[in-house]
């Protein structure tokens, strides 16, 4: 009984039949099927971990420092160079600030 309570405290959403989501992944692709992009261009099905790829990616192309990215996705600089390097350096916007000249 106090399971059932908790549980309900955790999962408050529930299914259009009125059924308890049980599990978030499955949630998760029903709701991108739904709005039509559970798959991406390259026909990959999405999952949550696209997110994390896909706020990576843009953070990347909006020119954030690689420091301040890897903290707040909790991994190494190292990491974030060695899987997203090569996106920097295709970013026409990295080539700008790469040849940017600061006079003295």
């Amino acid at each position: 009984m106090v399971y059932e309570q908790n549980r309900d405290a955790l999962s408050p959403q529930r299914h259009p039949n009125g059924r308890h989501i049980g599990s978030f992944k499955k949630g998760f692709e029903q709701t991108l099927n739904e709005a039509g992009v559970l798959r991406g261009s390259d026909g990959k099905k999405r999952v949550p971990y696209s997110l994390k790829h896909t706020y990576a990616t843009m953070r990347i192309s909006e020119g954030v420092n690689v420091f301040q990215l890897a903290a707040n996705e909790g991994t190494s600089v190292e990491m974030i160079e060695s899987f997203y390097g090569k996106k920097r350096m295709q970013d026409p916007k990295m080539a700008t600030e790469v040849t940017k000249f600061r006079g003295r």
